[in-house]
Formats: structure tokens, C-alpha cells, sequence
């Protein structure tokens, strides 16, 4: 048995199709091996007819016939197994998802590169893959070595990559005398590719100094021009300066970071208050989206 003979024995990616010819080449390899073995490691394959110790020549030329041929037949049938296309779901951490065609020679990155295609708003190399809680992270791996069949679910999220930050210095703004709707005062410019997944916020403000307290600033999820979810970073500002900071994680459920679909978009908001008096500066402002 050759060398190529060997590898297939011991494959660990035949598949399940496969093994009755596995089974049968273990077989005739099992019984060619013993009169193989009688000649001496001095004696070379290719002397071994020649070297008449064998009288069953003819059991051995037809021996190997049979086993060139299933080798063959199995190489040619594995060709035909991995151009097969499979169905693998794909989703993400807030629920969606779709359905990509793979084949079993596809490798990880050609499964993030057609995820890239099919979504079109995720950038590859940043997509993580992970089947079964296990993360497939060696892009040179096929899809027949990582174990997956057809209509296996992947989770996919994204990789740590460069963080959205939005900075202001020294603004603010006076509350009509009327009714004092929330507005935008800044749209955050550098496109979301990706679903969020901590926001930090930092701020030094305060408001008029007396009276009522209104004052507040949102960070809002915009889609198709239309603010559909609203997250107040600070609460109410104070009647001082004051010094605030908060974090925000998607897994804790705010509908501004969990709601994101590739598209939306976020901007900056500021509610001051109507009914005259009303004021709400900020000296800094930042906020941080990753």
C-alpha cells in the first residue's frame, strides 16, 4: 500500500457514506500485509516478484489490481462527497439570522467571506464563527475538519475592532417658553458596521442652577432617518457641575444597543426643557460606541 493508501486509512473525515469501502480496503490491506512482511527490509518493493520467494504471485498482482481500483473509486466518490453544498444557519447575538451554502472543502474564511456577501454590512475579518460554544478561529480549517453538517447553527459576532467616539467641547442651549420636544445636536458620522456592544459615556454639565430640573442627553438609534429607541446617558443633569460616567452592555438589554440591524445609525440628543428658564451646558462630552 502507498503512501496516499495510508492517509485515507486514517482520515479522520471519511464519511459516514464511505466506511463499507473503508472497511473493505482495511481488509485486503489486513491480508496482503503478512506475505508483504516475509521479505526482508534489505529486499525492495520493487525486486519482490522478481526475487521469486512467493509462489502466489498472481494473488498479489490481483490483490493490489483491487485495491488501486477501490482506492480509486473511494478518492473519486470523497471529490464527489465534498462538492456537495450544505444549508448552515447562521445568527447572530440578538436572534436573526440567514442561511449560507457551503461545501465541505470550504474553508472558515471562505465562510466569513460569503457572510460578508450575503449580509453585506460585515466586514470579514472581523467576524467570529463559533459552533457548539466552540470558537472556529483557524481560517485554513475546512468545514469537513470543523465537524459541521448541513443545517448546523452558527453563532457569529464580531471581533474586537476600532471604537466610535464622539467628542464635544463648551455647548449649550436655552429651553423655549413652550413645549421643549427631544432634538438632535450632533450626528455621529463615522458609519456603525456592526452590531454594538458597549457604549461608555462621560460628561461634565449642569443646567440653569435653580428651579424644575429637565436637562437630559440621549444617545439615538436611527433607522431610516427615524429615531426608533432612545438611551439617556446620564439622567437628569444637576444644578452644579458635576463630574458623570456610565457604561451600557447590550447584554444588559438596552433597546438602543440591542435593537441595531446593519444600516441604522446613532446621533446625539438633548432634551432642555420648556417653560421658560430652562438651561443645559456641557463643558465635555464624550461617548464611545464598540
Amino acid at each position: 500500500p502507498n503512501p496516499r493508501y495510508n492517509y485515507l486509512m486514517n482520515s479522520t473525515q471519511i464519511s459516514e457514506s464511505l466506511k463499507v469501502k473503508r472497511d473493505r480496503l482495511k481488509a485486503l490491506q489486513a491480508k496482503i500485509e503478512p506475505l508483504l512482511s516475509k521479505v526482508g527490509e534489505e529486499i525492495s518493493k520493487n525486486s519482490l516478484e522478481a526475487s521469486g520467494y512467493f509462489k502466489n504471485r498472481e494473488e498479489i498482482n490481483s490483490l493490489k489490481e483491487q485495491i488501486t481500483i477501490l482506492q480509486d473509486l473511494y478518492i473519486s466518490t470523497s471529490k464527489e462527497e465534498e462538492k456537495k453544498e450544505m444549508l448552515l444557519c447562521i445568527k447572530f447575538l440578538n436572534g436573526d439570522g440567514f442561511e449560507i451554502k457551503a461545501t465541505k472543502k470550504d474553508t472558515i474564511k471562505v465562510l466569513k467571506l460569503k457572510i460578508e456577501k450575503k449580509e453585506g454590512k460585515y466586514d470579514a475579518k472581523y467576524v467570529q464563527i463559533t459552533h457548539n460554544n466552540k470558537i472556529l478561529d483557524n481560517d485554513s480549517q475546512t468545514v469537513a475538519a470543523a465537524g459541521l453538517k448541513n443545517n448546523d447553527i452558527l453563532r457569529i459576532f464580531m471581533k474586537q475592532r476600532k471604537p466610535i467616539v464622539f467628542k464635544l467641547d463648551e455647548k449649550s442651549w436655552y429651553g423655549p417658553h413652550g413645549h421643549d420636544p427631544v432634538r438632535t445636536f450632533a450626528e455621529i458620522n463615522e458609519e456603525v458596521k456592526y452590531p454594538p456592544k458597549i457604549v461608555t459615556a462621560k460628561v461634565t454639565w449642569k443646567d440653569q442652577g435653580w428651579g424644575n430640573r429637565k436637562g437630559c442627553v440621549y444617545l439615538g438609534l436611527i433607522r431610516e432617518g427615524k429615531c426608533i429607541s432612545r438611551l439617556n446617558l446620564f439622567g437628569i443633569a444637576a444644578h452644579q457641575w458635576r463630574d458623570e460616567s456610565r457604561t451600557f452592555k447590550v447584554e444588559d438589554g438596552y433597546d438602543a444597543l440591542r435593537m441595531f440591524k446593519p444600516g441604522d445609525s446613532y446621533d446625539l440628543q438633548r432634551l432642555v426643557g420648556g417653560g421658560g428658564g430652562h438651561r443645559l451646558e456641557i463643558k465635555k462630552l464624550q461617548v464611545t460606541i464598540l
